[in-house]
């Protein structure tokens, strides 16, 4: 039998689109991707600047590492007791 380790670094979630099925995964960090937009020309248009979408890195239980929008990810429940909070009391 296989033992399977699990790294406390990275969360179990649940992985959602509209396109497929909820998915479970470990979380393992966020992602920001920005770009630079030039300015549309049409009246009212949005003006030159930089633009960024943020993103979760996920791995899947067949072991493939996938890049989701965060609205996708719904954490699993924890216990927020089981955390330390003394550094803010």
């Amino acid at each position: 039998m296989m033992e399977v380790n699990i790294n406390p670094l990275a969360r179990p979630c649940l992985v959602s689109s509209y396109r497929e099925q909820k998915r479970k995964a470990l979380f393992h960090r966020w992602f920001e991707q920005q770009w630079t937009v030039g300015a549309e020309v049409t009246i009212g248009g949005r003006p030159a600047g930089q633009m960024s979408r943020l993103y979760a890195i996920v791995e899947y239980e067949d072991g493939t590492v996938g890049a989701v929008d965060y609205p996708c990810i719904t954490f699993a429940p924890a216990d927020f007791n089981d955390y330390s909070w003394g550094w803010c009391e």
